[in-house]
Formats: structure tokens, sequence, C-alpha cells
């Protein structure tokens, strides 16, 4: 997720220092040493389980080698980022916030070890996203030492599942000055740059009925099976078109025929979690399933459409729907980005990938086999 305003020109989003230069005179390690560092953190973190609401300890591992590492104003906040300054900028500029999120999908229950294939790391949230947090450490060496704005990194939390982007929602409640821009870095997207943000409902579905035995009571409905038939009805609402930018002729308003082309806005109907029932022979008196909502079409009436297919369906039944999954937060909800709002700056990052042999929206190279692991959905 990538954010940004637009600035006078010959501004530049940063200075005219070269990139890997670091700050002269500090000793900064080479970027091999700097690559091992990364990787080392990286399998030393994935030991500690972080679960959205449950990412202290991480935290403190972080702040602790940020402190190390000699970094400038290392704090945790309220909301439990961890926070570092790696320039100090011109006065008067807006900060650069370049963020990644402590958290994962996996709790405790699960074994957490790297396993070393080859050159490859696998593990939970190894990608996903660990070595991108273990990675900001790295960017007080690779950055130009004199850059025009104020440079953070921040550690952020509750990015996961009904974590809704606490983390972040909080660092731009408080921010440590104003902002220009803020990068989000994943570890599953090595050398892709994405310039679009999607927003996602979530809603939490209650389906109520009158319950009975499973027998003597065979005519009464049961909520497991209206939930059954709602959940047909809700993936029916889906597009699955790609959503992603694919290479092809410069369609108007992108900055330059380098660019990507965006295919059918994508929208998506999930429904993650579902639970209810009350024993194997009685007809269940309630249901309840969470359901996740995404489209890059920001005119997209699926929530409107699908609240149709949520209406009860007789005076016997109770639907109840919950914008808001978790009781202790609000839904991460949002329109997707425009393309063409945040094409000033494009091209930076695309000639930074080119320079290293990646192409922003380029298919990622096939994995290498590794063991399954748990299956678990992606935010």
């Amino acid at each position: 997720m990538s954010t940004a305003r637009p600035e006078p020109p010959g501004t530049g989003l940063l200075g005219t220092g070269q990139p890997g230069t670091g700050q002269p005179g500090t000793g900064q390690p080479g970027t091999g040493e700097l690559a091992r560092q990364v990787l080392d953190r990286t399998i030393a973190l994935c030991g500690i389980p972080a679960p959205p609401r449950h990412e202290q300890q991480r935290a403190g591992v972080i702040r602790d080698w940020w402190s190390a590492d000699g970094l400038d104003a290392v704090a945790v906040d309220g909301a439990g980022n961890v926070r570092a300054r790696l320039r100090a900028g011109d006065p008067g500029r807006r900060a650069v916030l370049l963020c990644a999120h402590l958290d994962t999908v996996f709790g405790p229950e699960i074994t957490h070890a790297v396993v070393r294939h080859g050159g490859r790391l696998s593990g939970p949230g190894v990608g996903d996203n660990t070595v991108a947090v273990c990675a900001l450490g790295a960017l007080d060496a690779l950055l130009p030492g004199d850059l025009r704005h104020p440079v953070w990194i921040v550690a952020t939390t509750g990015e996961e599942g009904l974590g809704n982007l606490a983390g972040v929602r909080a660092l731009l409640d408080d921010p440590p000055g104003p902002v220009r821009a803020l990068i989000a870095l994943e570890g599953n997207y090595l050398g892709r740059v994405n310039v679009t943000g999607v927003g996602s409902t979530r809603w939490r579905v209650t389906v109520t009925g009158p319950g009975g035995h499973a027998w003597e009571e065979a005519g009464q409905p049961s909520a497991v099976h209206e939930a059954a038939r709602l959940i047909t009805a809700l993936a029916g609402l889906a597009q699955p078109g790609s959503g992603q930018p694919q290479p092809g002729q410069p369609q108007p308003g992108q900055p330059d025929p380098g660019q990507p082309a965006l295919t059918q806005p994508k929208t998506t109907v999930n429904v993650g979690l579902i639970e209810g029932g009350e024993s194997v022979n009685s007809r269940a008196q309630r249901a309840e399933l969470l359901v996740d909502l995404r489209s890059g079409d920001p005119a997209a009436e699926t929530p409107r459409r699908w609240t149709r297919c949520a209406r009860p369906p007789g005076p016997c039944w109770t639907t109840r729907l919950c914008r808001s999954p978790s009781r202790c937060t609000r839904s991460a909800n949002g329109p997707p980005a425009s393309w063409t709002r945040t094409t000033r700056w494009l091209p930076w990052p695309h000639r930074c990938c080119g320079r290293r042999g990646s192409r922003p929206g380029s298919p990622r190279p096939a994995p290498t086999p590794t063991p399954p692991t748990p299956a678990a959905s992606r935010r």
C-alpha cells in the first residue's frame, strides 16, 4: 500500500544522494553483511508467535535491535508499534513512513521454526511479514545520508485478520510529523510495486431460528442450513477478475509507456469463518459467519447487493448483520485508491526495481516446493 500527495516540482520524494551510500564516516556494513543480518534476524524473530493483538514480545525484540543499531528516537507507541527515525530531513518537510507489520496469521499452537531449503527460508510468517520487518533496520545503511524528507521506520501491529490495521491507523492518527507518504513493505512481494489500495468491509452475520429435534421437528428450519444458503448466494456476487496490473499498451492517465495497464476491477466475497449448531441430532438454533468483502472498483455495490441476500426468508428467522466483527476494533473499511492519483512519483520505484533486474507488476517466480503448512487466510 502506498499513498502520496503532490509535491512541488523538483523536490522529489528522496534527495539527490545515491542509494546505498549510507551515512558517511559511520562504518555502515556492506550489502552482503546486511543481507546476512536480515536473514539471521528473520530466523530469530520467526520463533516468536505474534497473532494480532499479541505482538508485544516481537515488538520488544525489534525495539532492542534498533536501539543496539544506534537508530534515533526508538520507541513503542500506545498501539504497540515500534518507531525509529532514520533521517531528520529538512525543517518543514513532511515525513516518509516506511512500515512493515509485526503480526502474522499463525497463533502459538503452531510450531514456529524456520527451515532452509537451499537459498530459501520457509516457516510460519517468514514472508508475511517477518523478513520485511527485519529489513526495515537495514534501510539505515542503504538510504542516502542526506535526504530532504524525514524518514521513519515503523513496525506496526494488528494488520492481519480482525486486527483491522489497528497499528497503522493509530500511526496515522498520531504520526511523528506531517506525512508525505506511507509505504508498506511486504516480504512476499519482492520486485513488485503496488499503488492501488483495496479497501475491505467485514461483517459478522448471525442467523437464529426456533431449533428442534432432527426427527420429531424435521419441518423446523435450521440456522446452519440457512447460513449455508446465504454463503452460496454471497459467493455468486464475486467478480474474480485478476485485478492485477498486467503488461500492455499504455492507458490514458498512466505515467509512461513502461507502466502496466489495469484489468477489469476485481471484487471478492470470502466467508472465512463459520460456526453454529448445538448437536448432530438437532435443528440448529444459531449459526454465525464472518464475511470479508473487497473490490478494486470504488463504485462496487457488492455490500448493498449482499445485504439483500441476507434478508430473513420467513417470520421465524432472525438475521443480524454487524459491521464490526470485533467488539474492540472497527472494520478496515475504505475505497480503493485511484491509479492516477499516485502516478506523479511512480517512475522512481520503477527505475529502482529496473536497476535490480525486477519489473514492478511482473509475475513472481514459481516458488520452490516446501513442506505443507497449516492453511491460513491472508489479511
